[in-house]
């Protein structure tokens, strides 16, 4: 499964909206939803995708190491 399908799917499974997840993580909603697509162009970079990855990985209760390698 690929990463941006995982972390909506835990997303979704937690009951979170996008809103939810981007006031935890302060990642903006419209990065998230990208994301969640599979869409990392619009993060800036390797750098930030992984750092997006990570908090929203974090804040859903994931371990984010796997996701990001």
């Amino acid at each position: 499964m690929e990463i941006g399908t995982q972390l909506k799917a835990a997303r979704q499974a937690r009951g979170l909206s996008v809103s939810d997840l981007s006031q935890r993580t302060r990642v903006s909603g419209p990065i998230i939803e990208a994301i969640e697509r599979n869409d990392f162009s619009r993060c800036g970079g390797d750098v930030f995708a992984r750092g997006h990855v990570r908090a929203m990985a974090t804040a859903l209760g994931m371990d984010p190491q796997p996701l990001i390698e």
